[in-house]
């Protein structure tokens, strides 16, 4: 993944409140990848471990357990 495109999903966990303000640095390390399972747990996605674009597109509901 691009790094722009990184930075760009590290921006949406953010405002999700998965990631620290500040932290999106188009690097995806540890923290990113913590941030993308918590994502994913918390909207019942199957887990792969990275981001894609059903993933992250703008505006689809998360669901909560």
């Amino acid at each position: 993944m691009r790094p722009a495109v990184l930075q760009a999903v590290q921006r949406r966990l953010i405002a999700r409140g998965h990631l620290p303000e500040g932290s999106a640095d188009g690097v995806y390390g540890e923290q990113t990848a913590e941030a993308v399972a918590a994502f994913r747990d918390q909207a019942d996605l199957a887990p792969p471990g990275l981001p894609d674009a059903w993933t992250m597109l703008p505006g689809r509901p998360c669901t909560s357990r």
